[in-house]
């Protein structure tokens, strides 16, 4: 990254299958969005978090979740 040049705004989405994609056009996201659904958001989203949820296996083999 050249020193005066501003940081690249990221947006992620993650489709209704799970599938994680990273542009950095928003209307590209939004596209994507549009044609395979799910969830656009922005690394700020996660950076300014005030809570989150941490899924913990209740069983010895991790298969079953709390």
């Amino acid at each position: 990254m050249l020193a005066n040049s501003p940081p690249i705004f990221m947006f992620n989405l993650i489709t209704s299958t799970g599938r994680v994609l990273s542009f950095e056009i928003k209307s590209c996201a939004e596209l994507y969005q549009k044609a395979y659904g799910g969830v656009v958001f922005t690394q700020q989203v996660l950076d300014n978090a005030s809570s989150y949820d941490t899924m913990i296996p209740s069983n010895e083999k991790g298969t079953e979740y709390v």
